[in-house]
């Protein structure tokens, strides 16, 4: 059987439900839940890449504001040199 969501809360509902696992970021997984361990036959999964994208001609104080909390809601923050893409 699989399951799909739109949403994060649908998919952490099933798991908390027993009817079903999940890739979370440990970030997000709710009191309850616990991380499957390799131990308990389950694979290890790879690092995954976020990127924030933002317009390089912008300069707005609360787009500033709001992608750093974006950024330390994620654990990491690294100013990154902005690059052309022509």
């Amino acid at each position: 059987m699989a399951y799909a969501s739109p949403s994060v809360l649908g998919l952490q509902a099933a798991v908390s439900a027993g009817l079903a696992v999940t890739a979370l970021s440990r970030s997000i997984i709710p009191d309850g839940l616990r991380p499957l361990t390799v131990r308990e036959g389950f694979p290890a999964l790879p690092r995954c890449l976020i990127l924030l994208h933002r317009n390089p001609q912008e300069n707005n104080p609360a787009l500033d504001s709001l992608a750093a909390h974006i950024a330390s809601a994620f654990g990491m923050w690294q100013e990154a040199e902005m690059c052309s893409l022509d």
